[in-house]
């Protein structure tokens, strides 16, 4: 009984490491001119906006605006009784809503998991 040849050989070590080192020097050159395409980049534009003065005065009024409205009663519908409350004021309205929603459900919870004495539990 023969046993069977190995025919092919095995890498060559020295190619194998040629090929590793090239390619981790081009990884690195690719990384490097990538970090080198980005702050080129980035300092051109920080330079743009530095020499152009600031937003356009168009985009500060409309963010006045916009903060005037969020910030402020107004009314949105008179017929219809709507009214536009100032945001933090709705959050706190929306979290008062909120507890009382779950203060009600605990109750509710309370009441199915411990029925007063003498209460049926069936269901018509």
């Amino acid at each position: 009984m023969t046993t069977p040849q190995n025919t092919v050989d095995d890498p060559h070590a020295t190619g194998t490491i040629v090929i590793g080192l090239v390619g981790t020097v081009m990884f690195l050159v690719v990384v490097l001119a990538g970090i080198a395409l980005y702050q080129n980049v980035q300092y051109y534009e920080e330079t743009r906006k530095i020499m152009s003065g600031g937003p356009p005065r168009e985009f500060t009024d409309l963010r006045s605006e916009q903060l005037a409205q969020i910030t402020t009663y107004r009314m949105i519908d008179a017929e219809a009784g709507t009214i536009a409350v100032p945001i933090d004021r709705a959050i706190e309205l929306y979290a008062q809503n909120v507890e009382s929603i779950e203060a009600q459900a605990r109750i509710e919870t309370n009441a199915a998991e411990n029925p007063p004495a003498g209460a049926s539990t069936e269901q018509p």
